[in-house]
């Protein structure tokens, strides 16, 4: 048995609008737009430089304070960390 179009149009299916700002989907959103910007790849150009600085200083210097402080900031250059913490601090406060 074919239905008519006005009992087809007749129903109604419900509509769920629903609005949550959470912290996580504005920081996945802010990763990703960062990963599309200049600094993303200059995060890595300055990551490896101060890896190869921090080796070379070890070598040519010796092993002291800030020679190891500038081969630990190399990851978090790398990986952002400081930006990061920021994000966190904007989205919390």
């Amino acid at each position: 048995m074919k239905k008519s179009n006005e009992e087809v149009m007749s129903v109604t299916l419900p509509i769920a609008i629903k609005y949550e700002s959470r912290v996580a989907d504005h920081l996945r959103a802010a990763q990703r737009y960062y990963q599309t910007t200049f600094f993303y790849i200059g995060d890595k150009i300055v990551g490896i430089l101060l890896l190869l600085f921090g080796v070379y200083s070890i070598v040519t210097a010796r092993v002291d304070w800030w020679t190891i402080l500038i081969i630990a900031l190399a990851p978090c250059e790398w990986f952002n960390l400081p930006g990061y913490a920021l994000d966190n601090h904007r989205l919390y406060c």
